[in-house]
């Protein structure tokens, strides 16, 4: 998502990264990526649960994650030692100003990424 701030700002969002790990592992991993979002923790899970995201072995042991852990050796990314939950899949949210939900994204598995032009979209 990094990647991408500049653009859904532009676009009217107001990014919030969410993490299941303790406070101070948020505002690490928000100050050593650079983002411009609020990062909040929320180690008990009941935001993500709210969101519908995948939770769980199924979703973390997936074939396709041993391709998506390549892809981020590739890009420079290395795993570190796990801060929260790691059977806790990632996803995205897009709320209107009314608080009602356009769009919702649930990560099938580790290392799956966002449909950002989805985002855009429904972002309008």
């Amino acid at each position: 998502m990094r990647a991408h701030e500049q653009t859904l700002s532009e676009a009217g969002a107001q990014l919030v990264y969410l993490s299941t790990g303790s406070p101070a592992h948020a505002e690490e991993f928000r100050a050593e990526h650079g983002l411009s979002g609020a990062v909040l923790s929320d180690g008990a899970g009941a935001a993500f649960a709210a969101a519908a995201l995948r939770r769980g072995w199924g979703a973390l042991l997936r074939p396709r994650a041993v391709t998506n852990a390549l892809r981020a050796l590739r890009g420079g990314f290395r795993q570190r030692a796990v801060q929260g939950d790691p059977l806790q899949q990632g996803g995205a949210v897009v709320f209107a100003p009314d608080g009602a939900v356009r769009a919702r994204q649930s990560d099938a598995g580790a290392g799956d990424l966002l449909d950002v032009e989805a985002l855009l979209r429904a972002l309008g």
